[in-house]
């Protein structure tokens, strides 16, 4: 489907006008979230048990949900107690479940406005916005939001869609310490 999605829009600027999946690269900021707001820290341990137990007012609305980490889903085991430098290492899905319900929504779709998710970046290029999840943006395509929902936007799934350069902003601001800069073409 790409290739012919490539032959229909070939000038298409794929790195400024088309959204994709954050996925597991969205972590970081997660994890950023979580230890700056004081809801996990450092050291803290999480028990990878594989599959997440939700109180059933968190399940999605096909029944019985429970997340899984994607080494327990692939091998059938876990990564056992890890701790944020050890989750974001092994892109634990268990460990950002937990920590994305703490954060919660509301300071996830904060965090990634911060790290200029879903917004354009400023380059010189015709640009799209993309879309962080949240309640209000499911809720204006007429689904409804579960509060199970937020463990998908905590691995970089659900609604979230960013351009490749929001997250190389995103990923550079990461990687110089927190200043986020406009994005500019030199030549």
């Amino acid at each position: 489907q790409l290739a012919s999605d490539t032959e229909l829009t070939p000038l298409l600027n794929r790195a400024t006008q088309e959204f994709y999946y954050p996925g597991s690269t969205f972590k970081p900021l997660v994890a950023i979230a979580a230890l700056e707001e004081g809801l996990t820290t450092p050291t803290e341990k999480i028990q990878d048990t594989g599959r997440l137990q939700l109180p059933e007012e968190e399940h999605y609305p096909y029944g019985d949900f429970h997340p899984q980490c994607w080494i327990y889903r692939q091998y059938g085991r876990t990564h056992g107690p890890v701790n944020v430098s050890d989750a974001i290492e092994v892109s634990c899905n268990y460990f950002f479940y937990d920590v994305g319900r703490r954060v919660g929504i509301e300071k996830l779709d904060e965090y990634a406005a911060k790290f200029g998710l879903g917004q354009k970046t400023g380059v010189e290029l015709s640009e799209a916005a993309g879309v962080v999840a949240s309640p209000e943006f499911t809720e204006s395509l007429g689904g409804k939001w579960y509060e199970g929902n937020v463990l998908s936007v905590a691995i970089g799934q659900e609604s979230t869609q960013v351009t490749p350069i929001q997250l190389a902003n995103y990923i550079s601001t990461l990687a110089n310490g927190g200043t986020r800069y406009t994005t500019h073409l030199l030549k």
